[in-house]
């Protein structure tokens, strides 16, 4: 399998992505809202992996509804207890969360479709509907 070749602008994207996970994350502590929350990948896992398939041009669109996801996720995490923290935290080490609602649908569609299987509501309860999108999308 050959390497991909990318776009100078592409390539550019992937550095600055690294050295945020390389100096900035440490720095705040590599806890990423929406992985706590879902599962599956930090945002700039997911980033890494837009700019890859989609290229830099697509990656503002959808790293920023991957961002508004990511601050509802957050905001959902701050409301918990501690005993629903607890029990999130269970059920993804015991492996008994649909893996839809841990986002293994979070790949954009081909029309640029919404990037996760539900949306969070003000009470952290999410519709699930990953039937609608089509996961395996390739961007060329």
């Amino acid at each position: 399998m050959g390497a991909i070749r990318l776009r100078p602008v592409d390539a550019a994207g992937l550095v600055l992505i690294h050295a945020y996970r390389r100096w900035l994350s440490p720095r705040k502590g590599f806890a990423c809202p929406h992985r706590l929350l879902h599962g599956g990948d930090s945002c700039s896992a997911y980033g890494l992996r837009v700019i890859r398939r989609a290229g830099v041009l697509r990656f503002r669109l959808l790293m920023q509804r991957r961002f508004a996801a990511c601050r509802a996720a957050a905001k959902v995490i701050g409301r918990e207890t501690k005993q629903q923290r607890r029990d999130r935290r269970n059920a993804f080490r015991d492996n008994t969360i649909d893996a839809c609602a841990m986002s293994a649908c979070d790949v954009p569609s081909c029309d640029l479709g919404p990037l996760d299987c539900g949306v969070a509501d003000g009470a952290g309860v999410f519709d699930v509907g990953c039937g609608n999108f089509d996961c395996a999308c390739d961007f060329g």
